[in-house]
């Protein structure tokens, strides 16, 4: 973890390093307000902090952060290729999908515009089997 740090000309702060871990732990996005409330159960962190460095981490690629439905930003660390979540819209639970259901080629080709994509984000929306059964 200290290499991703100096790698992108960082110093290593022990607020980057709990945010950094926090997120590695939770192994899905996250909301500012989310992220805080976990690490505080542990440390003394503003909210500020938090979000101060989250936006330091996602201008220089560390973290990824994707703007939901709600207009609530997410951060997570990106993994090797990407991920897609279907998401609870009672609960905000995530299930993370085992395969990419698009083909970047395929839509490029579709709309032969001259556009070539290099990445996307793609979130399901819907209820939970849980909140199914409790409504």
């Amino acid at each position: 973890m200290k290499d991703i740090f100096s790698k992108y000309g960082l110093k290593k702060t022990k607020a980057r390093q709990m945010i950094y871990e926090a997120l590695n732990n939770l192994n899905r996005p996250v909301s500012t307000e989310e992220l805080h409330c976990n690490l505080l159960k542990n440390y003394s962190i503003n909210l500020a902090t938090v979000y101060r460095n989250l936006n330091t981490l996602e201008e220089i690629n560390i973290v990824e952060k994707v703007v939901r439905q709600d207009g609530i930003s997410y951060y997570y660390l990106p993994k090797k290729g990407h991920s897609h979540y279907m998401v609870c819209d009672s609960c905000n639970d995530h299930f993370e999908l085992d395969i990419c259901p698009l083909d970047l080629n395929l839509v490029d080709k579709t709309y032969d515009n001259g556009f070539k994509s290099t990445s996307h984000i793609l979130e399901i929306h819907g209820i939970c089997k849980k909140c199914q059964k409790n409504n």
